[in-house]
């Protein structure tokens, strides 16, 4: 619960349920999963996304990216953060890029 409680007050989640355990969830997933996160992303740790991808069954793969806000992929789309999502959707994999 420490990471689930970054940047919340702690009664708040005592009050509300974790409807999405990613983690429980992607334990049961069997299509081919691609967790990208920077490190630099204030708003969820990369652990939290170590954890999920760490539960994940293979195939997997995770890329950590450097520099990028949590919301930058969006509010500033650039080819540096889209091209392992783009390699791995086309089936090329991405750990060369990493």
């Amino acid at each position: 619960m420490p990471e689930r409680a970054a940047g919340s007050p702690k009664f708040v989640l005592y009050l509300i349920p974790d409807i999405w355990d990613n983690v429980e969830a992607v334990s049961r997933n069997h299509a081919p999963l691609l967790v990208v996160h920077s490190d630099t992303d204030r708003v969820n740790p990369v652990s939290m996304s170590q954890r999920i991808f760490d539960a994940a069954p293979e195939p997997k793969e995770m890329v950590v990216l450097h520099g990028f806000q949590h919301n930058a992929p969006y509010m500033n789309p650039i080819e540096e953060w889209w091209k392992p999502v783009l390699r791995f959707m086309k089936g090329e994999g991405v750990r060369s890029l990493v």
